[in-house]
């Protein structure tokens, strides 16, 4: 993720914070039109997220055929063991990089969900208030 896109996040973050308070139709539009990046900032996450998937998906396919091949070869009379545990740990190794990846970026799209969600609900009651409009 970019700086301005973490820079997105942290400012729609602001919002959330006890001491803000939406005050006019000007601090809501404000609230709002963070609101909307926030969206869009989701949105675009999404796609790459799915991107990610499918791309850690292939990566773990082509680990596991690599893990199979060695598997197969110290099954063989005279395989060498010490090559065969090398390169299961550098597997190992490149399966650990590929899930942390994919976990992160899913943690992180997580956590945006979680902010929009809240900020939403902050948004309503201030539109409520400030505005005399009730959902029904």
């Amino acid at each position: 993720m970019s700086g301005g896109v973490r820079g997105q996040q942290k400012g729609v973050s602001r919002y959330l914070d006890e001491k803000w308070v939406a005050r006019n139709e000007k601090d809501l539009q404000e609230m709002s039109d963070g609101h909307e990046k926030l969206i869009n900032l989701i949105l675009a996450e999404e796609e790459e997220l799915i991107t990610a998937h499918k791309e850690h998906i292939d990566s773990m396919v082509g680990i596991i055929k690599g893990e199979m091949m060695i598997l197969n070869e110290v099954d063989q009379p005279g395989s060498d063991v010490d090559e065969y545990t090398t390169l299961l740990k550098e597997y190992l190794d490149q399966q650990v990089q590929c899930i942390m990846g994919i976990k992160d970026k899913v943690e992180k799209f997580t956590q945006n969900l979680r902010t929009e969600e809240e900020v939403s609900k902050k948004f309503y009651r201030f539109q409520s208030e400030i505005l005399g409009i009730h959902d029904n």
